[in-house]
Protein backbone atom coordinates (compact mmCIF):
# COMPACT_ATOMS: atom_id res chain seq x y z
CA UNK A 1 0.00 0.00 0.00
CA UNK A 2 0.87 3.92 -0.48
CA UNK A 3 1.31 6.21 1.89
CA UNK A 4 -1.62 9.21 1.86
CA UNK A 5 -3.64 7.27 -0.43
CA UNK A 6 -6.35 5.30 0.72
CA UNK A 7 -6.36 1.90 -0.68
CA UNK A 8 -9.07 2.09 -2.79
CA UNK A 9 -7.62 5.17 -4.92
CA UNK A 10 -4.48 3.63 -4.89
CA UNK A 11 -5.88 0.69 -6.40
CA UNK A 12 -7.82 2.30 -9.27
CA UNK A 13 -5.01 4.81 -10.31
CA UNK A 14 -2.67 1.27 -10.74
CA UNK A 15 -5.35 -0.04 -12.60
CA UNK A 16 -5.82 3.35 -14.92
CA UNK A 17 -2.41 3.92 -15.17
CA UNK A 18 -1.66 -0.26 -16.16
CA UNK A 19 -4.26 -0.02 -18.37
CA UNK A 20 -3.29 3.21 -20.32
CA UNK A 21 0.53 1.71 -20.22
CA UNK A 22 -0.54 -1.42 -22.20
CA UNK A 23 -2.54 0.72 -24.50
CA UNK A 24 0.70 2.68 -25.45
CA UNK A 25 2.67 -0.42 -25.23
CA UNK A 26 0.22 -1.78 -28.02
CA UNK A 27 1.23 1.36 -30.03
CA UNK A 28 4.79 2.04 -30.12
CA UNK A 29 5.70 -2.04 -30.23
CA UNK A 30 6.63 -4.25 -27.61
CA UNK A 31 9.94 -3.26 -27.79
CA UNK A 32 9.87 -0.14 -26.34
CA UNK A 33 8.46 0.77 -22.43
CA UNK A 34 7.11 3.81 -23.31
CA UNK A 35 7.92 5.54 -19.94
CA UNK A 36 8.13 8.94 -20.80
CA UNK A 37 5.08 9.01 -22.92
CA UNK A 38 2.94 7.34 -19.31
CA UNK A 39 5.23 9.71 -16.79
CA UNK A 40 3.92 12.52 -19.03
CA UNK A 41 0.42 11.20 -19.26
CA UNK A 42 0.11 10.70 -15.67
CA UNK A 43 1.07 14.65 -15.00
CA UNK A 44 -1.44 15.70 -17.52
CA UNK A 45 -4.19 13.28 -16.11
CA UNK A 46 -3.42 14.13 -12.34
CA UNK A 47 -6.47 15.72 -11.29
CA UNK A 48 -8.60 12.92 -13.12
CA UNK A 49 -6.55 9.71 -11.39
CA UNK A 50 -7.56 11.83 -7.76
CA UNK A 51 -10.90 11.47 -8.89
CA UNK A 52 -11.45 7.96 -10.05
CA UNK A 53 -13.16 7.19 -6.60
CA UNK A 54 -15.59 10.09 -6.14
CA UNK A 55 -16.39 8.75 -2.60
CA UNK A 56 -12.76 9.15 -1.65
CA UNK A 57 -12.82 12.94 -2.40
CA UNK A 58 -13.79 15.45 0.05
CA UNK A 59 -14.22 19.29 -0.70
CA UNK A 60 -13.67 22.28 1.86
CA UNK A 61 -13.12 25.57 1.87
CA UNK A 62 -9.84 26.48 2.19
CA UNK A 63 -7.67 30.18 1.68
CA UNK A 64 -4.10 30.32 -1.31
CA UNK A 65 -1.18 32.29 -0.50
CA UNK A 66 -2.97 35.23 -1.45
CA UNK A 67 -5.59 35.09 1.30
CA UNK A 68 -8.35 34.71 -1.28
CA UNK A 69 -11.06 31.75 0.08
CA UNK A 70 -10.78 28.80 -2.58
CA UNK A 71 -12.44 25.31 -2.68
CA UNK A 72 -9.56 23.10 -2.20
CA UNK A 73 -9.79 18.84 -2.28
CA UNK A 74 -8.74 16.09 -0.05
CA UNK A 75 -8.83 12.00 -0.16
CA UNK A 76 -10.28 10.38 2.28
CA UNK A 77 -10.74 6.65 2.82
CA UNK A 78 -14.51 5.76 2.09
CA UNK A 79 -16.08 4.68 5.09
CA UNK A 80 -19.04 1.91 4.84
CA UNK A 81 -21.78 4.65 5.77
CA UNK A 82 -21.06 6.13 2.47
CA UNK A 83 -24.07 5.31 -0.24
CA UNK A 84 -25.72 6.71 -2.59
CA UNK A 85 -29.20 8.03 -1.85
CA UNK A 86 -31.63 6.62 -4.17
CA UNK A 87 -34.91 8.28 -4.69
CA UNK A 88 -37.85 6.10 -4.20
CA UNK A 89 -40.75 6.15 -6.40
CA UNK A 90 -43.08 8.38 -5.31
CA UNK A 91 -47.16 7.27 -5.91
CA UNK A 92 -49.86 9.55 -7.92
CA UNK A 93 -51.91 9.58 -4.02
CA UNK A 94 -48.89 10.43 -2.08
CA UNK A 95 -47.79 13.64 -4.98
CA UNK A 96 -50.91 14.44 -4.49
CA UNK A 97 -50.92 14.47 -0.82
CA UNK A 98 -47.94 16.23 -0.95
CA UNK A 99 -49.51 18.97 -3.25
CA UNK A 100 -52.40 19.78 -1.17
CA UNK A 101 -50.07 20.13 1.98
CA UNK A 102 -47.80 22.80 -0.02
CA UNK A 103 -50.82 24.64 -1.04
CA UNK A 104 -52.40 24.95 2.10
CA UNK A 105 -48.94 25.78 3.79
CA UNK A 106 -48.45 28.55 1.20
CA UNK A 107 -51.76 29.96 1.64
CA UNK A 108 -51.42 30.21 5.49
CA UNK A 109 -48.17 31.94 5.08
CA UNK A 110 -50.30 34.39 2.88
CA UNK A 111 -52.80 35.22 5.26
CA UNK A 112 -50.30 35.54 7.93
CA UNK A 113 -48.20 38.06 6.10
CA UNK A 114 -51.51 40.02 5.34
CA UNK A 115 -52.26 39.63 8.86
CA UNK A 116 -49.01 41.38 10.00
CA UNK A 117 -49.50 44.05 7.24
CA UNK A 118 -53.35 44.79 8.15
CA UNK A 119 -51.64 45.20 11.93
CA UNK A 120 -48.57 47.53 11.16
CA UNK A 121 -50.76 49.57 8.92
CA UNK A 122 -53.42 49.86 12.15
CA UNK A 123 -51.08 50.82 14.36
CA UNK A 124 -49.83 53.96 12.29
CA UNK A 125 -53.17 54.63 11.53
CA UNK A 126 -53.60 54.95 15.35
CA UNK A 127 -50.47 56.98 16.15
CA UNK A 128 -51.25 59.36 12.96
CA UNK A 129 -54.59 59.64 15.16
CA UNK A 130 -52.63 60.63 18.15
CA UNK A 131 -50.35 63.15 16.25
CA UNK A 132 -47.84 61.34 17.05
CA UNK A 133 -46.63 59.47 13.51
CA UNK A 134 -44.71 59.92 10.56
CA UNK A 135 -44.15 64.04 9.74
CA UNK A 136 -44.26 64.20 6.18
CA UNK A 137 -42.53 67.38 5.03
CA UNK A 138 -44.89 69.10 2.73
CA UNK A 139 -44.19 69.03 -1.38
CA UNK A 140 -43.07 72.13 -2.36
CA UNK A 141 -43.17 72.74 -6.24
CA UNK A 142 -40.89 74.19 -8.41
CA UNK A 143 -41.69 77.96 -8.04
CA UNK A 144 -41.41 77.44 -4.31
CA UNK A 145 -38.49 76.02 -4.03
CA UNK A 146 -36.99 78.15 -6.59
CA UNK A 147 -37.82 81.11 -3.91
CA UNK A 148 -36.49 79.19 -1.13
CA UNK A 149 -33.15 78.65 -2.77
CA UNK A 150 -32.52 81.10 -5.13
CA UNK A 151 -28.97 81.15 -7.57
CA UNK A 152 -26.03 83.67 -7.59
CA UNK A 153 -27.90 84.84 -10.73
CA UNK A 154 -30.30 85.93 -9.18
CA UNK A 155 -29.14 87.16 -5.97
CA UNK A 156 -26.96 89.05 -7.99
CA UNK A 157 -29.67 90.73 -9.57
CA UNK A 158 -31.46 92.79 -6.96
CA UNK A 159 -30.15 96.27 -5.61
CA UNK A 160 -30.24 97.01 -2.54
CA UNK A 161 -29.37 100.84 -1.48
CA UNK A 162 -32.01 102.97 -2.33
CA UNK A 163 -30.18 105.81 -3.97
CA UNK A 164 -28.71 105.29 -7.49
CA UNK A 165 -25.73 103.98 -8.65
CA UNK A 166 -22.61 105.90 -8.84
CA UNK A 167 -21.60 106.28 -12.61
CA UNK A 168 -17.95 104.30 -13.19
CA UNK A 169 -17.14 106.59 -16.00
CA UNK A 170 -15.42 109.96 -15.52
CA UNK A 171 -17.39 112.80 -16.43
CA UNK A 172 -15.78 115.46 -19.03
CA UNK A 173 -15.06 117.41 -15.96
CA UNK A 174 -13.26 114.72 -14.23
CA UNK A 175 -11.00 114.11 -17.50
CA UNK A 176 -9.68 117.73 -17.33
CA UNK A 177 -8.55 117.61 -14.00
Amino acid sequence: ATVGFPKTVAEAIAEATTNEWRSKIKKGGAEKWRMDAMLKWVETNFDKLMRLVPAAVSTYEGVDASGASCRKCTLIEPTATTEVVVEEEISEEEQQRRMEEFVRREAERLVREEAEREAEAEEKRKLALAGMGEYKAPQLSKKELAALNPSRKEQAGHRMRKTAPRSSKATADEKKK
